[in-house]
């Protein structure tokens, strides 16, 4: 996005500091103008939540211009039209978007003040929906995820300052190298509910805020991750690129800084005695694929086959977006793709002739007399079976042929990433040879059943062969297949997947062919269902029914409630209860009872758990318990809020400095907000006291709800 300057406003402080406002607009290449400012030219105010593990802390300003009718162009119709960056020098002091809104004007006189409201650069995250790295969700690292919102917010910072708390291990935070974030990784479907609605960037950057422990704040052209329980930060400039550390332990005096007025006040804040923290599990559905789906699909076409007095009544479906494939062979012995389905409705004779797959229901019936010599269908409604009608050449002796590849694609489903461990897939289903007159089988059924059962099954990079699961060859298109020998049953010539259970398999539920996790895996899940390619004239179709893909949990790994949110909280003194309102986070850590969820971060490869080093207790545990220990310690007792007139000095009144007052013995404070006059150089701070970081012993339960709830706007 390229911006031009429109307009410039210079004005100067009390104490003579010069300011220019700098107005461009999206587009812009023309020359700027210079504009007058009103008698406060611009405002700044900060969100001044008390509450000091507020994920964002943002902020909001007003431009006051003297002019007339021409500055009505001014007013935006998009949150990022017009960028205004409040300059001292060459160095940025505020920035952001003029916001779009109706506004009020003095009618009758030529010239007249006008405010305009601005909102932070990082406030617009508010309107903007969050989109995949690639064409389809993947894992992304919080890292990536925090640049993402830093960048689509196209502030003008001067430098990006992040704690150095987090790390894989002690000795990796003691090397002080490496980024921890940039190893932990989550699945970007956790920023999708089940709907495909997409959370704005705004919520994604607050519940990355959150599970850090964090407050997203921007102050004097900076922007700060604020850590209240640490002074070790590392500067990044505005591309996060160049880090450096830094140390912020030493302390500013309110008095060294200088008041601006008078109107000083405190506060005794609540201290809380009870926290409870709930992380709002994303699990993943239990059956990643089921036939049943085919119900709600539109229907093709329509035909009724007869043999004798039987007739079976059969409604094709059309795919969509189900990854059911079909082909057109061509007179080379080739295969061409079919992209446009619906070009073939209401023709039950075309579609019938197509090769690959096509989603079908079906029913059998009767005709009888009516006793008038004529002949009705014996039947009050249909009673529809969904199943997976399949084509394909019949070659016995051989798999493909030349230039041809060995197998097509009847059926491939992807579902977004997500880790799996502790815990099986299975795959069932059943078929029957097609009979016909379109599909009729000649040959013996015998010589070909051992390749009906075809399957691809893959996470991320690796795919099961049927006995490991393994990457594909180098420099290599191909991938291991599975194959199943399907069963004879005796009732109606169907071939069903055997159940492969054992009764010491610890997987209560599981059955079909049984496809175990070793470890951890993660990445996009793809499952496929193919069908051996041949060139010769005949035909062989059958039908596939109750085909289904599930995960199954380990035994001992989980409880009924799968779905369930988790708990931790801390009580201390509970002969007083002074509650914190419930904290929900909607990423979070791994327990074994969690199952597969894509609200879960992974370190390393692995699923994060109690692994992370943070140097705040100098032990590695929990986020969610760290952030309870962190909230304990500075809450178990009443704290001090001081609002006092500084003068504005915003080098060190920063959010991470430590703030005193001579009158506030032995007292610590933090910069938790306030509102700022350039003009009257004047800082309105609201100051919040902190305490010293301590262990808490937390605990964690189940709770009996449903996954996730829909985002809403």
């Amino acid at each position: 996005m390229s911006y031009g300057l429109i307009y410039t406003l210079p004005f100067a402080a009390l104490d003579g500091t010069p300011y220019t406002v700098e107005i461009e607009k999206e587009g812009y290449d023309g020359q700027p103008e210079e504009l007058t400012g009103g008698e406060s030219p611009f405002t700044v105010e900060i969100d001044d939540e008390e509450f000091l593990y507020t994920p964002v802390r943002f902020s909001t300003a007003k431009l006051k211009i003297v002019g007339g009718d021409q500055f009505q162009k001014i007013f935006s119709t998009g949150y990022k039209q017009y960028r205004i960056t409040l300059m001292s020098g060459d160095t940025v002091r505020w920035c952001g978007f003029i916001k779009p809104e109706m506004y009020t004007q003095d009618y009758t006189s030529p010239r007249f003040e006008l405010e305009m409201e601005c909102t932070s650069a990082m406030s617009v995250l508010e309107y903007i929906d969050y989109t995949t790295a690639g064409d389809a969700p993947g894992f992304i690292s919080l890292w990536d995820v925090l640049k993402k919102c830093v960048e689509a917010s196209s502030g003008r910072y001067g430098g990006i300052y992040i704690p150095r708390v987090y790390a894989a291990t002690k000795n990796d935070y003691q090397a002080a190298t490496g980024n921890v974030l940039a190893d932990m990784t989550i699945s970007e479907q956790n920023f999708f509910d089940e709907e495909g609605e997409a959370m704005t960037l705004r919520e994604v950057l607050e519940e990355l805020c959150k599970f850090l422990g964090w407050t997203c704040a921007d102050w004097g052209g900076n922007l700060y991750f604020v850590d209240v329980d640490t002074t070790s930060y590392r500067r990044y400039d505005a591309g996060l690129g160049s880090p450096a550390d830094m140390d912020a332990s030493s302390t500013v005096s309110v008095q060294d800084v200088g008041f601006a007025g008078t109107g000083h006040s405190l506060d005794i804040l609540p201290g809380y005695n009870k926290v409870k923290i709930k992380c709002s599990n994303y699990s993943v559905e239990e059956s990643s694929y089921d036939m049943a789906d085919y119900a709600d699909l539109p229907e093709l076409a329509t035909t009724d086959l007869l043999n004798g007095n039987n007739v079976t009544h059969k409604v094709f479906l059309n795919p969509q977006d189900t990854g059911i494939k079909q082909y057109r062979p061509e007179s080379d012995g080739s295969y061409v793709e079919i992209q446009g389905i619906g070009d073939y409705k209401d023709e039950p004779e075309q579609l019938n002739l197509l090769l690959g797959a096509l989603p079908v229901k079906y029913c059998n019936y009767e005709m009888v007399e009516n006793g008038s010599g004529g002949m009705i269908p014996n039947i009050n409604d249909y009673n529809y079976t969904h199943a997976l009608q399949v084509r394909r050449k019949y070659e016995p002796n051989q798999v493909g042929g030349a230039g041809l590849p060995s197998y097509i694609e009847l059926l491939t489903v992807k579902f977004p990433p997500v880790a799996y461990s502790n815990g099986v897939f299975c795959i069932n289903g059943k078929y029957k040879i097609l009979t016909n007159s379109d599909l009729s089988y000649t040959g013996s059924v015998s010589s070909f059943v051992s390749n009906m059962s075809l399957f691809g099954l893959r996470i991320g990079n690796y795919y099961f062969d049927g006995t490991i699961w393994k990457e594909p060859v180098a420099g290599g298109t191909t991938y291991p297949r599975i194959s199943i020998l399907a069963e004879r049953g005796d009732a109606d010539d169907y071939y069903t997947i055997p159940n492969a259970k054992k009764p010491t398999d610890p997987y209560d539920g599981a059955s079909g062919y049984m496809i175990p996790i070793p470890g951890v895996m993660y990445g996009e899940l793809e499952f496929s269902l193919l069908t051996p390619t041949g060139q010769q004239s005949e035909f062989v179709g059958y039908l596939w029914e109750d085909l289904r893909l599930e995960y199954v949990k380990q035994n001992g790994t989980g409880t009924d409630e799968d779905n369930a949110d988790r708990i931790y909280e801390n009580v201390i003194n509970e002969d007083y209860i002074n509650e914190l309102d419930e904290i929900e986070l909607k990423i979070s850590s791994y327990t074994s009872d969690d199952g597969a969820c894509y609200s879960k971060v992974m370190l390393d490869g692995d699923l994060l758990t109690d692994n992370l080093y943070n140097a705040l207790l100098d032990k590695s545990m929990r986020p969610e318990q760290l952030l309870i220990a962190r909230i304990i310690s500075h809450y178990r007792s009443p704290r001090v809020k001081l609002t006092q007139p500084l003068k504005l000095d915003a080098s060190l009144l920063t959010p991470i400095a430590r703030l005193t007052d001579s009158y506030q013995s032995g007292k610590k404070f933090i910069n938790t907000g306030g509102s700022i006059d350039y003009r009257m150089n004047r800082f309105e701070c609201a100051m919040t006291e902190i305490g010293e970081m301590d262990e808490v012993d937390t605990a964690n339960r189940r709770i009996p709800a449903k996954s996730r709830s829909v985002y809403y706007r």
